[in-house]
This record gives structure tokens, sequence and C-alpha cells, in this order.
């Protein structure tokens, strides 16, 4: 009996060895203490990948530099960027595709006392992200637009990263700071302003639907598409959990350590508004006129490195 008890388990572990071994594997790059954790962590936490029929790797590296070459070393098959990085990846003939992973965005955080956009210009400005984030230039397009003036012209402009943004504005160091969506809800937590978010900004610029410019980037000619839409099956699960259940946030709990209950809860309220519905062509249509207005609006060196628009980038082949 005992024998027969042994086989029996060795059979079992076999089997299920044999099921893992079926099952196609997905291996996504993301920020170590990245948001993507959280919809990754919902995931893996309530079996949505195993449903699907996947087994999910989740790799975190240092900085959005490793993600890229991890990605393009074939070490991953996915990443989460913009589609911007995306066209450019396109243009280079590789078969990139795009779905959003949120419609939170970037946002203007500002002292009490600056209470419109023209009022930034001749300021002190700290942007996170770099001269060529995303929502920087378009606040400076509707800054040319709507005041007649560069924002940048007559003020000190400061780049660096989202703490040391945070805490100088906290300071009173810098009056004004284009940042990341979940820093500008810690922000905003700490009594900082929301003088106007990247969404905003598109919806001011007629850019409507606003699209999302962050999402799931894999390359087609590398990747399995059942695999790849079975994950985003699973996502989709996850947010959706994420939308309203709060279990799930308590679960995430330890990744926002040292984050107060006031900025948890923005935290919390800013990223159930940026899940993003399904990608439609007026979404591929929105994102055209929003490259095609940074191509006119930006500064030379940032439309060399854009990209040609391609709305390929957001079309999903059926497995």
């Amino acid at each position: 009996m005992r024998k027969l008890l042994i086989c029996f388990a060795i059979a079992l572990a076999m089997g299920a060895g044999a099921v893992k071994a079926a099952m196609p594997e997905v291996r996504i790059a993301v920020l170590k203490f990245g948001t993507v954790n959280w919809v990754m962590d919902t995931i893996k936490r309530q079996g949505y990948n195993t449903a699907a029929g996947y087994r999910l790797v989740v790799r975190g590296y240092a900085g959005k530099a490793a993600t890229t070459i991890a990605f393009e070393a074939g070490e991953v098959d996915l990443l989460v960027s913009d589609w911007f990085w995306g066209l450019r990846q396109r243009g280079k003939g590789r078969d990139l595709r795009f779905q959003p992973y949120s419609n939170a965005l970037g946002a203007l955080m500002v002292t009490p006392e600056i209470t419109d956009l023209c009022a930034v210009r001749g300021r002190r400005i700290g942007i996170v992200g770099g001269k060529f984030d995303k929502s920087w230039l378009l606040y400076q397009a509707l800054a040319r637009r709507d005041c007649g003036a560069e924002l940048a012209a007559g003020s000190e402009v400061l780049f660096a990263a989202p703490p040391l943004m945070a805490r100088q504005l906290r300071d009173g160091q810098l009056d004004a700071v284009s940042t990341f969506w979940h820093w500008s809800a810690r922000m905003q937590a700490a009594g900082a302003r929301r003088l106007i978010d990247a969404v905003g900004a598109m919806a001011k610029l007629d850019i409507a639907p606003a699209p999302a410019m962050i999402g799931y980037l894999w390359d087609r000619g590398r990747s399995d598409d059942a695999a790849i839409t079975r994950f985003l099956v699973s996502v989709r699960n996850g947010q959706a959990l994420l939308a309203d259940d709060d279990d799930a946030w308590r679960a995430l709990k330890p990744r926002m350590k040292g984050v107060d209950a006031a900025a948890r809860a923005l935290l919390r309220r800013h990223y159930v508004a940026g899940v993003p519905r399904p990608w439609t062509p007026a979404d591929t249509a929105a994102a055209g006129r929003l490259h095609a207005l940074l191509i006119d609006q930006a500064p030379a060196a940032f439309k060399a490195q854009i990209g040609r628009f391609d709305p390929r980038l957001f079309t999903i082949p059926r497995p």
C-alpha cells in the first residue's frame, strides 16, 4: 500500500510538472518599485495567470534603461513604456505592438499662489522625466497657445528625480513641478496643489479621447500571440479587481512602505481613475493627432527621435 501511495504521488507530481511545462511562459520587465507591480502582484495572488493558462514571470529592474536593455536582449517578452518608443522600434523594422497600461499621466504640481498655467512662466520649475517628458511638452504647447509665451523663458528649470523635486516644492525651493502621476498623488496628499495634468492638457489641446501613453509593448516577431492574449486577459481581470476591492489594496500595502494613509487613498483613487478602457480606432486617431502636435511643437532633437506614426502599433492580431 505504501509503495502504491508513493507511486501515486510521483505520478501526480510528474503530471503537475507536465502541465506546468505545457503552459507558455510570459516574462515582463518592470521597475522594482513601480506601480506595474500592483497589477502583477494581484494577477499572481488571485491566480489569474494560471486560470488563463500561462506562467507569469515578473523581472524587476532598477531603472527604465535596464528594462529596455532586457527587452532588446530577449530576456523578457514585454515591457512597459510609452508608444512613442514603440513607434521608434517599428521604424527600425520590429513588429512591436501596444496595449494600454494606464490612463493616469503626469501632473503639474504648484505652490498655492500659482492659479493658472501662465503664472508658471518665470518661476522655478522642476521637471521629472527629462526635457522630452511628454507631460512637460504638452504643458509647453498649451502655454504657447493660451499664454503666447514659452514656459521655460525666464524660468529657472531644473531636472531631477521625483523625491528631490517633491521635497524642493514642499520646502519652497521650487514653485512648480511636472512629475509622474503617482508622485503627484503623494505631493497632493502633502499639501501641494494640482494645477493641471497631461490628460487635461490634451483635452484643452483638442486631443480627444485622451489616448493612454503608457502601455505594454511586445515584439510580435518573437512572441506567442496566444500567450500575450492570455496575459492581457489576466491584466484586465487584475485591474477590474483593483477597481473596487478593498482586500486587494490591503494586500498591496507592503508595496507602499513609507506612504501614509492619505497618500495611499489618493494613489488608489488616481490608479482606479486611470484604468484604461479598451483601445479603439478613436484612440488610434487621437494618438495620431497627439503625435502630430508634438512633431509640430517639440524641439528639433525630440522630432529626430520620435519616429513616424504607424497605426499598426495599436493593432492586436488574433492568435
